[in-house]
């Protein structure tokens, strides 16, 4: 498969600020919020970290899935933020070659709540701070249509997941099945609930 993506143009001054006021307004009453995709080209990193600082200002978690211009979002004191990256992405950011030293240097330089990592069909890893790093291993899944929105879908499912209750490694669980269940379809960003609890079954935490 092969996803063409267009060069994006920077974002204008004044549709950041009108972008920051509409943030600020939701936020009175949304339960968090997430930053979903890379900058536009040309755009400053000073986007995604003032809206990083808006959540931690409002004591909303923030889930951040970006590869980069995300190093200031990171390091924002007092947010309860979520990093779900995949593994490519994470061994850039910290500069390290293998999980436990990419995920060590993530607790030690970032003030990240909860990291949590992909790695396509192959095992994924999450922690939480102060909590030990923890392997998931998921199953095969056979019928794969595409894989387009998946990222995105394990985005929603573990953010509204996340603040209802559901501990940050079960509401992994759920997303990667979810994400997973994604790619039976069509479409993107769609699943089954049948099949997303057939694959959450399978799904082991180590």
């Amino acid at each position: 498969m092969t996803e063409l993506i267009e060069p994006s143009a920077a974002v204008p001054e004044d549709a950041a600020k009108e972008m920051d006021r509409a943030l600020l307004k939701a936020l009175e009453h949304a339960g968090g919020m997430a930053i979903m995709g890379s900058l536009p080209d040309g755009s400053s990193p000073d986007l995604y970290t003032r809206w990083t600082e808006m959540a931690a200002a409002a004591q909303k978690p923030v889930l951040i899935d970006a590869g980069k211009g995300i190093e200031a979002s990171l390091k924002v004191p007092g947010a309860h933020s979520i990093l779900k990256v995949n593994m490519e992405e994470l061994n850039k950011l910290t500069g390290q070659s293998t999980p436990e030293s990419a995920f060590e240097y993530a607790m030690q330089m970032w003030t990240v709540r909860v990291l949590a990592v992909t790695d396509g069909p192959r095992s994924a890893y999450i922690q939480e701070r102060g909590r030990p790093l923890q392997v998931i291993h998921l199953p095969k899944v056979d019928g794969v249509v595409s894989p387009l929105g998946a990222g995105d879908t394990a985005d929603a499912v573990f953010l509204a997941e996340y603040i209802h209750g559901t501990t940050p490694v079960e509401a992994f669980r759920l997303a990667l099945a979810a994400a997973s269940a994604n790619c039976l379809q069509k479409e993107a960003a769609v699943f089954a609930q049948h099949e997303m609890r057939r694959i959450a079954d399978g799904i082991t935490i180590r």
